[in-house]
């Protein structure tokens, strides 16, 4: 039994999501509203996202991004939960999860923004769960790459500067 609550009190200081913070607030609910009523039906949403020391080839979402799809319609780079216990349809599904993973809009990297543009990336979300320890916002507010579109108690959307009209 000792051994039992050992390794519970052990697994749960490992997880990298051992928070209480809620994936979804009233924030996010309401960027998903703007988000529906106003983008494109064809965006393809960047999503956080992070892995686990132990499964670093799967991506998970690290804030409301991953309802996207469910509460907006719209495309997310963050596969949902159940993703990784399906067959995919396009067989390169999870490959170009990892690869957008990878490649995070930071200010200055060249390669990482054509990557996300040639994956069809039109905007970046930045959830509550996210601000402070996900994208950095504050450098992306001064990227020419990216202006900001929608912006509310610690939500932000951004749009890539290339998106077709």
């Amino acid at each position: 039994m000792t051994c039992l609550l050992f390794a519970l009190a052990s697994g749960l200081s490992l997880s990298p999501v051992n928070d209480r913070t809620p994936y979804i607030a009233t924030a996010d609910m309401e960027a998903f509203a703007w988000m529906r009523d106003n983008l494109p039906a064809d965006s393809y949403v960047l999503s956080g996202s992070f892995t686990f020391p132990w499964s670093p080839n799967q991506i998970l979402g690290s804030d409301a991004g991953l309802w996207l799809p469910l509460t907006t319609g719209l495309r997310s780079s963050v596969p949902p939960i159940s993703a990784y216990n399906e067959n995919p349809i396009d067989p390169a599904y999870f490959t170009e999860v990892q690869a957008l993973a990878a490649a995070r809009p930071d200010p200055g990297n060249e390669a990482n923004w054509q990557t996300l543009k040639a994956a069809g990336i039109t905007d970046i979300y930045v959830g509550t769960r996210s601000a402070g320890d996900g994208f950095d916002i504050e450098g992306l507010l001064t990227d020419p790459h990216v202006h900001l579109i929608f912006h509310r108690d610690g939500v932000s959307l951004l749009e890539i500067s290339s998106r077709k009209s």
